[in-house]
């Protein structure tokens, strides 16, 4: 029995060590995930219409001071 635990940590070390390193993909090439001229239909549909909204607030400084404009 000692001997099967004694095999079994560096196998399972072993085996994750070899899972770990193969499972990792170079994506060092972004050229061909890249669109290099978006139209706005392919937009639309992966991310829907573009909105408009009003936001109401102070803008402030550090100091809590309001800034101008």
């Amino acid at each position: 029995m000692k001997s099967i635990q004694l095999l079994f940590k560096p196998f399972a070390f072993l085996l994750i060590f070899v899972l770990i390193t193969f499972s990792c993909n170079n994506d060092d090439d972004l050229s061909s995930t890249q669109n290099q001229d978006p139209n706005s239909t392919a937009f639309a549909e992966n991310f829907g219409n573009a909105i408009n909204r009003t936001f109401l607030g102070n803008v402030i400084d550090i100091n809590k001071n309001p800034i101008d404009n």
